[in-house]
């Protein structure tokens, strides 16, 4: 038979420790509000629940994001290029660093630029070949390709021929993307 004592104090750890559970968000659960929060366009307030130390993928996939989003991709950069070494199969993640390699061209002095724009073609090509139905990975190529000049891997026919590609699994993307090649055609 339990003493007074211990009575009492199994009557407080069972009042006490419910509250501390409460308190202490599981990481998964932190994960999913991050998630959330992005996705209602809260970058900062995404980013205040994540730990910049995790090391798993997603957490640092989010991370990325929200700095990509908050026009920091210098940061973006190094969490996805993480993220995309932790899961090195994802198209999604080498697609999204990519386009922070390309947000780092356009704000880089004219020599670092070339480096992105290759590492951003790279990273394009891989998130295109690792998963041949992704129609963001395929649009960023396409769009990569239909813009940079042929000196830093893109061209007209490289575009056209990630357009058809496009088109076998998006039509209205894919006639879209033909149409602004029309555009250019030359």
């Amino acid at each position: 038979m339990p003493s007074k004592r211990s009575a009492t104090l199994i009557g407080l750890f069972s009042i006490l420790i419910p509250g501390f559970a409460q308190e202490s968000t599981p990481a998964k659960s932190r994960l999913r509000q991050a998630e959330e929060l992005y996705n209602r366009g809260q970058y900062d307030s995404s980013l205040s629940l994540l730990s910049r130390s995790a090391r798993d993928a997603r957490s640092q996939f989010l991370i990325g994001r929200d700095y990509y989003m908050l026009g920091d991709c210098k940061r973006a950069c190094k969490y996805l290029k993480k993220a995309a070494m932790a899961a090195a199969e994802s198209s999604e993640y080498l697609d999204w660093l990519g386009r922070a390699y390309e947000g780092r061209a356009w704000t880089s002095n004219p020599l670092s630029a070339i480096v992105m724009e290759k590492n951003a073609r790279q990273a394009f090509e891989r998130a295109a070949q690792l998963n041949r139905k992704n129609p963001d990975a395929l649009s960023d190529l396409f769009n990569y390709y239909a813009q940079e000049p042929a000196v830093l891997g893109g061209g007209y026919e490289k575009a056209e021929s990630v357009a058809e590609k496009m088109w076998a699994i998006d039509p209205a993307q894919g006639d879209f993307e033909q149409w602004k090649l029309a555009q250019r055609r030359p």
